[in-house]
Parts: C-alpha cells; structure tokens; sequence
C-alpha cells in the first residue's frame, strides 16, 4: 500500500486563512480565497463551513475568487445545502461565466440561484433578468427540495 501524496491544500493548512465568512443582515457570507474549488479543495471547505450552518436560514458563496470548480466542488456545495434547516437557502454571487456555463449545463443552476453580487444575493432580488428567469425555469430550490 502506497502513502497519497499530499496536495497543497491537504496539507496542515488553516481552512480559516483561506476563507472569509461574515454575516451580512439575515445572511451569513462564506467568500472563499482560493482560486480552485476541486477535489484538493472541497472536504476541508466543507468541513469548515458545516459547523457555521446552525440554525442558518440563507448562506451565500461568494465565489469570484474560484476560477474552476469540479465535481467534487459542486458536490460539496449541494451537501452544505442539505444541512440547512428546512427551508433554508444556499445562494451563488460573484460566479464567472465558465462556473454560470457548469452549474447550467448541470442544472444546478434551479438549486444553487446565481446573483449578480452578494448584495442582491442576500436580498433575493436577481437584478437584470435573464432568459432563464424571463421563462420562468429560475426559481430558487430550499433545503427541503420544494
């Protein structure tokens, strides 16, 4: 049995150096730092925001730092999501046109709402409508899945 080589992130690296997390209004605000939300990346975000959720009703990523997201990234978003309470709601700011065309083209687009900035992300409005939200096809998906 071989040892993994560890990744720059999996190694003693403080989480919490690498991620902003404020509450803004009724919102708590995660912004991470890091430039690659991937499969070296996600288990330590995850693990160090799920403490965070308690009793949280929205919780906004602001993500315009994260220049690529695989699997592994969109996986651990989703799994924040379901440890929400009951209609709790998660909420993308700040997303580049690649990670937009990635949650499209997977549709996580109808659970995870993308917004413009973390401004209209905490207040919910969406700001310039688009084709997507013109149709009616937009709406936001909660903890319980409604």
């Amino acid at each position: 049995m071989t040892q993994m080589q560890k990744g720059p992130m999996q190694s003693n690296m403080d989480m919490g150096e690498l991620v902003d997390v404020e509450e803004n209004h009724n919102a708590l605000v995660v912004t991470p730092r890091f430039r690659r939300l991937d499969a070296t990346v996600a288990p330590a975000f995850r693990d160090h925001i799920e403490p965070l959720l308690h009793d949280r009703r929205l919780v906004v990523f602001a993500l315009g730092s994260v220049r690529f997201m695989d699997s592994s990234g969109l996986g651990s978003l989703v799994s924040l999501l379901k440890l929400l309470p009951a209609g709790g709601v998660v909420r993308l700011a700040e997303v580049n046109t690649a990670l937009k065309k990635l949650l499209t083209q997977t549709r996580l687009n109808n659970v995870l709402p993308v917004f413009p900035t973390v401004a209209l992300a905490v207040s919910g409005a969406f700001g310039e409508p688009g084709p997507a939200d013109q149709a009616g096809s937009g709406r936001e998906r909660t903890a319980t899945g409604s």
